[in-house]
């Protein structure tokens, strides 16, 4: 007995925790973002939603079956999932909310992580959900936002248990036309860098890489334009590379230009990394040289160790740049950088490279990196 009153207790506690989140849903007749706005802000006259209320819709977006975008996870959460809020659909993985900057920052290391998971990974569709904040009514006609979550649908989201209006579109180019508008419309500075990362989640797009390359060109703020710059090289196209390329000779912000140089680095493809091995060689500026050398480091390779080895050789090169060559050499996976750095501190003729290969091949922990040390020791 006492085992079934547990039992009709917990359905009854899980039914409330799923129902006090107010969904309401528009009308199926209503698939255009534009006409789907309207009736939320239709509704919003609503008493109920005097406290203020969230506008959500999802879109689907290829991802790793495990990988997730929006919230930190922790077994022990149970409450429930956007899916299981909106839809009724159970999901087996519910998690924490996230603060904006944090929940930026998930999304690019998502993105980095994908680079490095193998091609045979599982790749599946996912919903992913924006969901936009509003105060009051007057906030949503003015397109205040207030705030901007993005977040899969298999995650808790925290929404202060404020009704959410819930609208289904067809289409992704209406998704991105829509929040570009919102963009334009914004105020805030932490909504528009959500608005970047929202619209360059839908997917690899000439319109999309349009929009990012205005905010890289407009007089908006360095932070804003360096978001822009980095999602810009998601977008994997050549046209994309060439207008990074211009952004590294021409812009007028230093950390502009060298956030240009990392979101190449990420770019899969030979001509983004003959580019690096370029900017590495010939690039005008010792800083972006020396950024370049770094992240060439990170994609290894026959053609990025060859570069490096040369720079460090070349006796007119500033100080400065050679030994950040020596460095990256070190940085090298696993510890393929070795043979070099010892050729260096062995046989190079300038005592101040052979010293910094010697610091570095004492941090490689590597047999090799030992012995040559204790044959320069001894001879």
């Amino acid at each position: 007995m006492m085992k079934r009153v547990f039992i009709i207790a917990l359905i009854l506690i899980t039914s409330i925790s799923l129902s006090a989140q107010q969904v309401i849903h528009a009308p199926a007749s209503v698939n255009n973002i534009q006409d789907g706005w309207k009736w939320a802000l239709d509704q919003s006259g609503d008493k109920k939603l005097k406290d203020g209320f969230w506008i959500g819709y999802s879109i689907e977006r290829i991802m790793g079956l495990h990988s997730h975008i929006g919230s930190y996870c922790r077994s022990h959460d149970d409450r429930p999932s956007l899916g299981e809020i909106i839809y009724g659909t159970e999901h087996s993985r519910n998690c924490l909310p996230m603060s904006a900057e944090e929940q930026i920052q998930q999304v690019a290391n998502k993105v980095l992580d994908d680079w490095n998971v193998s091609e045979t990974d599982e790749k599946v569709l996912k919903e992913v959900a924006f969901l936009f904040r509003f105060d009051s009514r007057d906030d949503a006609k003015e397109a205040n936002i207030r705030d901007l979550k993005i977040s899969n649908m298999s995650l808790h989201a925290d929404l202060d248990d404020l009704p959410l209006l819930w609208l289904t579109i067809q289409g992704q180019e209406q998704s991105i036309d829509f929040l570009i508008s919102k963009y334009n419309e914004s105020k805030s500075h932490e909504v528009k860098e959500d608005l970047i990362v929202a619209i360059s989640l839908n997917g690899e797009s000439q319109r999309i890489a349009e929009f990012l390359k205005d905010v890289i060109r407009s007089d908006a703020d360095n932070e804003l334009r360096e978001d822009a710059v980095f999602w810009l090289g998601q977008q994997q196209s050549e046209q994309a590379l060439d207008f990074l390329k211009k952004v590294i000779e021409k812009d007028r912000s230093l950390d502009v230009r060298e956030k240009a140089i990392f979101a190449i680095s990420q770019m899969d493809s030979d001509e983004a990394t003959k580019l690096l091995i370029e900017l590495a060689r010939k690039a005008n500026h010792s800083d972006i040289r020396e950024q370049a050398i770094f992240w060439l480091s990170q994609k290894a390779g026959k053609k990025a160790v060859a570069t490096l080895t040369e720079i460090v050789d070349e006796d007119d090169e500033k100080l400065d740049v050679r030994e950040k060559a020596i460095f990256a050499l070190s940085q090298l996976d696993d510890n393929e950088g070795v043979p070099h750095l010892i050729r260096i501190a062995k046989t190079h003729p300038d005592p101040r490279m052979r010293k910094k290969a010697i610091f570095w091949l004492g941090q490689a922990e590597d047999e090799r990196a030992v012995e040559a040390l204790i044959d320069i020791l001894q001879n």
